[in-house]
């Protein structure tokens, strides 16, 4: 149970690091050129699916963790 823990860590660490490059990457691009609706709604829909992915790792491993509770 605690490598699954450290895993979903791992995971949400991952994901805010590039939450905060993308954050990083749409103020570049609003402070040097008119923003891209392309481009921005790319990065968008990505952070979505990394979000996505990470509700659907936390909810695998709460029936992980579940699944190996055991009533006294």
């Amino acid at each position: 149970v605690n490598l699954l823990s450290q895993r979903v860590l791992e995971l949400a660490q991952a994901v805010e690091t590039r939450l905060q490059e993308a954050g990083r990457q749409i103020r570049e691009l609003e402070l040097h050129k008119p923003v891209d609706a392309e481009l921005l709604e790319g990065k968008l829909n990505c952070i979505q699916r990394m979000m996505e992915e990470m509700e659907g790792s936390i909810q695998q491993t709460e029936k992980r963790k579940q699944a190996c509770v055991w009533d006294n």
